[in-house]
């Protein structure tokens, strides 16, 4: 161990054998001449500097193992210049108040010596020079004066040797590089073949080797197995014990597998130390000798100790590296962090504030801050909650509160403040954190939403209909003071049920399912059902609903409007019952015409041919009529009057093809292409493609979109039937549809007579806009 300090306390001002040599008496600190008086009569070989170039001086001891006289008075880069690299460094470090100890070179004839310095501190324990003994080590080829004996001087040698490894290991701060130092300072000090680090794997059998210290030999790295080596090594390594081979080649405990793993790595004796971390084997320090060797027990406790010491030495750096990252983290935390972090005292004074803490607050130099009474910094209206905040971190608990403060330049902001204990060894607070973040923007968008919520509920109470909000869980949120009114529901009421209740129960099934399909894929809806009124009966109502989205897209919930339409659905039942009845009437008569015919027929003035054609042309007309009505006469699709007028004559399904789009046609439109689309069937029944087997015909129709407006664009044509020459004359059905259809369309018709069939072209101006 280093020289510990000494003092003239100590003891060292006893009784005087001698008077101060010269150059000590007048120059010394008291605490120096007193420990001068020591040295002079102490038999070990002792020299006391002090000043600043550390004048000093050496007893007679230290002389005669120096073989040469040592002036008093002389500096210390005199009287050590010639033992050792580096003494003065370590004398120099002694001076200033740590301890050291180094091994001095005396020469061949002198051998080796230990040196332990130590501080000597003046009456207020502060250094004033240093005291340096030497232990000589060996005897070399003369005589040492005043030596210890062997075996403390084998220890020192030992520490001071461990003294120097930990020194080059604490420089170091990387793992493998401590590992191959100290195997590179432990095999040439042993004089062994080959010395290193293994690490062993979870399981504890598998040793990895990834750097080793050769005496110009073949190194050992890589995976070797524990076992490989003898059992009972194994079983000594897990245990925590050294095991020591001195001849691998006569040791009875190593069989001939074993023996030859150790003649592979050219091991005749060997020292393994291992290092248990949680009762577990960790890791291994081996040292190898090409020859037969009878290991002493120091060397092995030798060994066992720089296995130790090597390990903690990895362990720390690697601790420290992990130290320095996280310490690196905190400072780039703090630095990027926009919130500004506190350290305080338990009086509430301010001793440290983060980078980011700075920024945000507007700080340029914080020590016109530091020291402050936390308190004072915030607005007079706020101290209160500032001092409680502080009480309760003060006992342990967590202090919070929200307030306004102005930054050091006097910008306003916002902050939501949260205090909280950091707890000293003795578990009670030893300090306070603290931590504001600025929340201006968000309270200023919190008061924005609610000055919108406050207009958009002025707004939807205003509304003379009823509205309605959901979140995304669909949990009623809001509904208007009509909504209240109409249903008799207060807000809360509604909040706290749910709504759909309201609904009549033949409705509330169907509703319900429209309602969760929407809100599932985040569209809008709108339905139809019966709502209970305040008195208990219900009115038919719509509901119309969209969804509520976030700026980044998120579902909020939905937002809808529900309308009473019991007047409309009253007017709707009342509409349809008087279509009803024109659509019976116009039967009514179209009846009495038709019997009226028929009865006209039967005196044998008509031939029968004209009465059929007749009657079928009663019959479409009337087909036509069923689709209006069904659309209480507003109007039709193309699609269901070319399918009415054409079913008589289809005859199988692939023998009429249509195709063609939505288009929806005003009633005289729909009629008069239904009575055009009969006239067309019926003359391709008799003459055209429908009259034979295999004729076809595809009746088509495209809107197309131009300038002036939408026009519709119809297209018959027969396909695999007879020739079809124009007629002699034209009759009643040419007419109708190139005169007539013409005409009620306000467009242009023509009809081709190809040799497949007929072919007729449709052109027409459509309604500006299109309802179905």
């Amino acid at each position: 161990m280093p020289s510990p300090a000494v003092s003239p306390a100590a003891g060292l001002h006893g009784s005087e054998p001698q008077g101060l040599p010269p150059g000590v008496a007048g120059d010394g600190d008291p605490a120096i001449r007193a420990v001068v008086r020591a040295a002079l009569a102490a038999p070990v070989p002792m020299w006391v500097g002090w000043g600043a170039d550390l004048t000093g001086f050496g007893n007679a001891a230290f002389e005669a193992l120096l073989a040469r006289q040592v002036r008093p008075g002389s500096p210390a880069s005199e009287v050590w210049r010639d033992l050792g690299e580096g003494l003065l460094t370590q004398i120099g470090a002694a001076s200033a108040g740590e301890g050291r100890i180094a091994t001095v070179h005396l020469g061949p004839r002198r051998g080796r010596a230990i040196l332990s310095a130590g501080p000597v501190l003046d009456e207020a324990g502060r250094p004033c020079g240093v005291l340096c003994t030497l232990v000589p080590q060996d005897l070399g080829n003369g005589p040492v004066q005043n030596a210890t004996d062997a075996p403390r001087r084998e220890m020192l040698s030992r520490k001071a040797w461990l003294a120097d490894l930990g020194d080059v290991l604490g420089a170091l701060d990387d793992s493998d590089a401590i590992a191959e130092a100290a195997a590179a300072r432990l095999g040439p000090h042993l004089g062994v073949l080959r010395c290193g680090f293994a690490r062993a794997d979870a399981t504890g059998e598998v040793l990895t080797v990834t750097r080793d210290w050769t005496a110009g030999v073949a190194s050992a790295v890589g995976a070797h197995r524990l076992d490989a080596f003898g059992p009972w090594i194994a079983t000594s390594l897990r245990r925590g014990e050294a095991a020591a081979v001195a001849d691998a080649n006569g040791d009875p405990r190593i069989g001939p597998r074993e023996r030859a793993a150790h003649a592979e790595l050219g091991v005749r004796a060997h020292v393994a130390a291992p290092v248990l971390r949680a009762r577990t084997l960790a890791a291994v320090l081996f040292v190898h000798s090409a020859s037969p060797r009878v290991w002493s027990e120091a060397e092995v406790e030798l060994i066992r100790d720089v296995a130790e010491r090597t390990c903690a030495a990895m362990e720390a750096s690697r601790a420290l590296r992990a130290l320095r990252s996280n310490e690196a983290l905190t400072r780039d935390i703090l630095e990027i962090s926009d919130d500004c972090i506190k350290l305080l005292d338990l009086d509430g004074r301010l001793r440290f504030m983060s980078t980011g803490g700075q920024r945000v607050m507007q700080v340029d130099d914080f020590s016109l801050l530091e020291g402050r009474y936390w308190p004072d910094i915030w607005p007079d209206d706020a101290k209160p909650q500032v001092e409680a905040a502080l009480a309760h971190a003060r006992e342990g608990r967590l202090g919070r509160f929200r307030e306004e403060a102005r930054t050091v330049r006097g910008t306003p902001r916002f902050w939501d403040v949260v205090v909280s204990p950091i707890v000293g060894d003795d578990g009670r607070p030893a300090r306070l954190l603290a931590i504001s973040r600025d929340i201006t923007a968000q309270r200023q968008a919190e008061e924005s939403l609610r000055e919108s919520e406050g207009r958009f509920r002025a707004m939807a109470d205003s509304a003379p209909v009823m509205i309605w909000t959901s979140d995304a869980d669909g949990r009623c949120t809001y509904v208007n003071r009509i909504w209240q009114e109409f249903t008799g529901s207060h807000l809360s009421q509604a909040m706290d049920r749910n709504v759909l209740m309201a609904i009549h129960p033949d409705d509330r099934p169907r509703t319900e399912a429209i309602v969760t399909a929407a809100r599932a894929a985040r569209r809008p809806f709108q339905t139809e059902y019966r709502l209970a009124r305040a008195d208990g009966s219900y009115a038919w109502v719509i509901d119309t609903a969209s969804p509520r989205l976030a700026p980044d897209g998120a579902y909020l919930g939905d937002v809808g409007s529900v309308l009473d339409i019991s007047e409309r659905r009253r007017a709707e039942e009342k509409q349809a019952l008087l279509v009803n009845e024109l659509n019976h009437r116009v039967k009514n008569t179209l009846a009495v015409v038709q019997s009226l015919a028929i009865q006209s027929f039967r005196l044998g003035q008509v031939d029968p041919t004209v009465r059929n054609a007749f009657e079928a042309r009663l019959l479409s007309l009337a087909r036509a009529h069923d689709v209006l009505t069904q659309e209480s006469w507003e109007g039709a699709q193309l699609c269901d009057i070319a399918r009415r007028a054409v079913q008589p004559f289809a005859g199988g399904p692939d023998r009429i093809a249509l195709e063609g789009r939505g288009v929806w046609l005003p009633p005289q439109m729909a009629l008069a292409v239904a009575m055009a689309l009969h006239e067309l069937a019926t003359n391709a029944a008799k003459y055209g493609a429908l009259s034979i087997s295999g004729g076809q015909v595809d009746l088509s129709w495209t809107v197309a979109d131009l300038p002036q407006g939408r026009r519709l664009r119809l297209s018959w044509v027969e396909r695999n039937g007879p020739p079809v020459p124009p007629p002699a004359r034209r009759g009643f059905g040419s007419r109708l549809i190139q005169q007539g259809l013409a005409a009620e369309l306000g467009g242009e018709v023509v009809i081709d007579y190809l040799s497949t069939g007929v072919m007729c072209r449709v052109d027409a101006p459509l309604p500006t806009e299109d309802a179905g």
